[in-house]
């Protein structure tokens, strides 16, 4: 840790990742410790658990906190280097648009150039701060948060071994139970990724005019929640005596659970019975849970995705023209294929109803439809964004490699091919469909297209609360210690405390139900964002009791 300490205070971002990936052999073996060795010695579950506590989610903390505080800053060498650093990342991620390949090699030396100014930032962060920072957490601080009705779940994962030839054959998840009462931890084993890859079933699911990648779901795996319920929480369960309120924080696969769907075999879902916070590590639980107030807001719905061209205005568009694409034949589920993205109604109806909410509690808003909802107004909230910015739109995020043979022959799309896993999530905007069949627009500065990787360079500190009306807007690539690297990482990167997200393709016309109901219970009723999203979730159980993916797909994290 003190390792740690010393090295982050004068390395940028990537070497920061490096160096902790290059320790991940000795924090599993803290992990498997804590595990074989506990009835003789308990305190390497503290060990482990302070462990997991201090590196989950480090990098992307460290960065933010010496960006967001040397914005402040008064001297204007700070200031010139941080405007370099901000240019560096807006020029790479606009090489990250172009097709791919391209640009590798002036992106790798912009990349370096970059982590060069990002480590000297680090050092005038730290310059004179002769005890900080002090980076290992401690779990007495999460206790002392807590009441007697409350428990904390810090989720963890570790290879398992063959014992003959070293070699990894599984993943253990396991979970750290924290109570206010308690003089130490609980340690608990809770399964092995091949068990928890069985309780998913291929079944059949129309949620056509959905707001996702693909256009309509033919196949889809389905979750059993009941068998992931005993198995999540089967050797938890006995610990939650007398709880009502459970903070959590996943890890690797959980990042993709609906925790609140889970259902005991008696048909009460985990919602029902416990009031569930998801947080990025469960260090970050506020003592005071009060409300968020805002005082604006931005709206974007009932975007407009076709590009306004005529094949005559330009001789540019004839040579354009390639042949229908089949890159995104790649998806998830290879049967499905993405040619162009639809108009949402959902979207439109959703964004009447909350401007109206709006407008009663007399908030200040503004709202960009059809070909206003660009890429570039979004853009220029950067450095001066609202307290809510709300996105009723399409979402994608591509997870898998493609052949080499195919990228070799299709090139023209960066989104399915780019090596930073940040360009394979986003959000679509006006006239977002010329860039998603042609890879590029060369007659607007913005081509529609908003990446994370874009996101995660803008400064939306002002912003109390994101609203990602979208579909998959929560999944992303998973990255040992810190996480989920997609829209989740990129709002978090770009300063936003509070997100609701989405885990799979969500339906039209059910997310708009919704989010009804959410802002009703949140702006009208005056309550806090997560009471209102709970209750939210309790109303749509209700009504789509037996179709927990109408409602489910939707998480807060806090």
């Amino acid at each position: 840790m003190k390792q740690i300490e010393q090295i982050f205070q004068f390395t940028g971002e990537s070497q920061k990742q490096k160096y902790l990936q290059s320790l991940t052999e000795y924090f599993n073996e803290i992990l498997s410790l804590s595990d074989e060795l506990t009835i003789e010695h308990p305190e390497l579950i503290i060990s482990a658990l302070n462990c997991i506590l201090t590196i989950k989610g480090l990098v992307l903390n460290s960065s933010k906190a010496v960006i967001r505080s040397l914005e402040y800053s008064k001297e204007p060498e700070v200031l010139n280097q941080l405007e370099l650093f901000k240019t560096y990342n807006d020029s790479i991620a606009r090489l990250h648009e172009l097709p791919y390949g391209a640009y590798t090699f002036l992106i790798q030396d912009l990349e370096k150039e970059r982590d060069a100014i990002g480590a000297a930032l680090n050092r005038l962060y730290y310059d004179g701060k002769a005890n900080e920072p002090k980076f290992l957490k401690d779990w007495k601080v999460i206790q002392r948060k807590l009441n007697t009705s409350e428990i904390a779940i810090e989720f963890a994962r570790s290879p398992v071994l063959d014992d003959e030839t070293g070699q990894t054959i599984d993943e253990q998840y396991v979970a750290f139970l924290i109570k206010r009462e308690w003089t130490n931890p609980r340690r608990i084993n809770v399964f092995r990724l091949e068990d928890f890859k069985t309780l998913f079933n291929t079944s059949p699911q129309e949620l056509f005019a959905s707001r996702g990648s693909r256009v309509a779901i033919n196949k889809t795996k389905a979750l059993n929640y009941e068998r992931a319920y005993d198995l999540i929480w089967g050797n938890i369960a006995p610990f939650l005596e007398g709880i009502n309120h459970i903070y959590y924080a996943p890890d690797g696969i959980l990042h993709q659970v609906p925790f609140a769907a889970l259902t005991t075999r008696v048909d009460s879902s985990l919602s029902h019975k416990y009031d569930l916070t998801q947080l990025v590590n469960t260090s970050d639980i506020k003592s005071a849970k009060g409300l968020i107030t805002i005082e604006s807001a931005i709206l974007y719905g009932g975007i407009n995705y076709n590009y306004p061209l005529e094949a005559d205005q330009s001789g540019n568009y004839t040579y354009l023209r390639r042949q229908t694409n089949t890159e995104f034949d790649y998806t998830k589920n290879e049967d499905l294929v993405v040619s162009k993205w639809n108009f949402l109604p959902g979207t439109r109806t959703e964004l009447d109803s909350i401007i109206r909410i709006l407008k009663n509690e007399g908030l200040q808003f503004k709202s960009l439809t059809d070909e206003n909802g660009t890429e570039a107004a979004f853009k220029h909230l950067n450095g001066d964004s609202p307290h809510l910015i709300h996105l009723a739109t399409h979402g994608f995020f591509y997870n898998r490699a493609l052949p080499r043979v195919v990228i070799q022959e299709r090139h023209n799309n960066p989104y399915l091919y780019s090596d930073n896993k940040l360009m394979h999530s986003g959000l679509l905007f006006a006239g977002a469909n010329f860039s998603w069949e042609y890879g590029s627009n060369p007659f607007e500065v913005e081509n529609g297209i908003l990446s994370a990787l874009e996101i995660s360079h803008l400064d939306l500190s002002n912003t109390k609360i994101a609203i990602l009306s979208a579909c998959e807007t929560g999944l992303g690539f998973i990255e040992g210690s810190e996480g989920v690297y997609g829209l989740k990482r990129a709002f978090k990167m770009a300063g936003v405390d509070t997100l609701i997200l989405s885990l799979w393709q969500v339906p039209d016309k059910e997310t708009a139900e919704f989010m009804q109901l959410f802002y009703r219970f949140w702006i009208t009723d005056k309550t806090t964002v997560h009471k209102a999203f709970r209750k939210a979730q309790q109303q749509m159980r209700v009504v789509y009791e037996k179709e927990p993916y109408k409602w489910a797909a939707f998480v807060l994290i806090e």
